[in-house]
């Protein structure tokens, strides 16, 4: 197995990655709100029946990695590589001026889950973070991504804030709140 970095001849190879999202717990929301006073409640419960979720890249996110490679200042993308075949992907976008790297994406194709090619991946991330001498690592995950919750509480990342309309006027009623993770260096 090979993790490196991401050449412009693989990513044509990025769609063969099976980053389906397989969770049976959630992180639940509740939010209150009334005027400028404001509070959330937020609590792992068990997902009504096992949640699989297919997370297909979008055209938006592979153009932010394609940029990656031609302009690697700008961030950072790597990829796992097993037999000539990509299993791992992650991608962060570098804001120098905030001192802050962004998960762009994480995935791991679903055949190969459970090995430690995400913490590998991760590692990788926080590694650049700190050559660039970062203050932070920020991570947007959606509530239902729970084994990445998990993950993320295993490198030290805490939970510091909510964006309820992220993905659409519904985030909330509809459980895919993004959730912001941050990791202090």
């Amino acid at each position: 197995m090979e993790l490196r970095a991401l050449t412009a001849t693989d990513l044509g190879m990025l769609d063969e990655i099976d980053a389906t999202i397989e969770s049976t717990e959630y992180l639940h929301v509740e939010r209150q709100a009334e005027g400028l006073r404001f509070s959330c409640l937020i609590e792992p419960r068990p997902t009504r029946s096992k949640l699989i979720e297919s997370c297909v890249m979008s055209d938006d996110l592979k153009f932010e990695i394609k940029q990656l490679i031609d302009a690697p200042e700008a961030g950072m993308a790597a990829i796992t590589v097993r037999g000539g075949v990509p299993v791992g992907l992650i991608a962060g976008a570098w804001d120098a001026g905030r001192g802050v790297m962004k998960l762009l994406d994480l995935r791991v194709d679903y055949d190969h889950r459970r090995e430690g090619l995400a913490t590998a991946m991760l590692f990788k991330l926080i590694t650049d973070a700190r050559e660039r001498g970062a203050r932070a690592i920020a991570v947007p995950a959606l509530a239902f991504n729970g084994p990445l919750h998990r993950m993320l509480v295993k490198f030290g990342f805490e939970l510091t804030g909510l964006d309820a309309f992220l993905e659409s006027n519904h985030d909330i009623v509809k459980e895919r709140v993004t959730l912001w993770w941050y990791l202090t260096m």
